[in-house]
């Protein structure tokens, strides 16, 4: 994980896939077992989730196209 930029409000981070995939599940866990049903909560656990289909995608795109040549 790298801290590429932050504000008093705001922090950008960089993640590995494998990073990404840890977060998501660590926000899962965390939501049931705190029992967080909150707009945010869910807004981040959606944002996580789709920001891993997105790379899972490009990887599985990588991996056909290398593998084709």
């Amino acid at each position: 994980m790298k801290l590429l930029n932050h504000t008093s409000h705001k922090v950008t981070l960089e993640l590995t896939l494998h990073e990404l995939h840890l977060t998501s599940a660590l926000i899962q866990e965390g939501r049931i077992s705190h029992e967080c049903d909150s707009p945010e909560g869910k807004a981040l656990e959606d944002g996580i989730r789709s920001a891993l289909i997105m790379l899972e995608e490009v990887a599985r795109s990588d991996y056909e196209c290398g593998g084709t040549h």
